[in-house]
C-alpha cells in the first residue's frame, strides 16, 4: 500500500488577543499557506474560530506576522514550513497584524506591528 499523496495533516491553533482559530495544515505547508488559512478563517472561511475579534481588521496574509512563541521573539518567515519549525499537532502560533497607517513602512520595523497579546481566560 502506497502512502504517496496521503500526507498526514495536523491541527494548529492560531492565537491573537482573545481569539483562537483552529486550522488544519500539512507538515509541508509554508507559513504563507498557514497565513492564508488563518485569513480564510478570520474572514468567515473554512476553519473553526472561537471568536471574531478580527472582524474589523484587514486580515490579508500580507498584513500578518506569525510567531512561534507568545513572547514574540521568533518570527516565522513565509517560506519556512511547519516541519522546519517542528510544529506538532495542537501547537499554538501567535498572530499579529500590521498597525493601521503603517502600510508603507518597512516590514522589519517592529513598530509597524501589533505586539503579541493573548487574553487567555482559560489560564493555559
Amino acid at each position: 500500500m502506497s502512502t504517496a499523496g496521503t500526507e498526514k495533516t495536523i491541527y494548529v491553533r492560531a492565537k491573537r488577543k482573545n481569539a483562537t482559530v483552529f486550522i488544519r495544515v500539512k507538515k509541508t505547508s509554508t507559513m504563507l499557506d498557514v497565513k492564508k488559512e488563518i485569513s480564510d478563517a478570520l474572514s468567515g472561511g473554512g476553519a473553526e474560530s472561537s471568536s471574531s475579534s478580527a472582524a474589523s481588521t484587514d486580515v490579508s496574509p500580507s498584513r500578518m506576522r506569525l510567531y512561534l512563541n507568545e513572547k514574540g521573539t521568533d518570527i516565522l518567515p513565509d517560506s519556512s514550513t511547519i516541519a522546519q519549525h517542528e510544529i506538532a499537532n495542537d501547537n499554538a502560533l501567535y498572530v499579529v497584524f500590521r498597525k493601521a497607517g503603517k502600510e508603507g513602512d518597512d516590514d522589519d520595523d517592529d513598530d509597524c506591528w501589533e505586539p503579541v497579546e493573548i487574553d487567555d481566560e482559560m489560564g493555559e
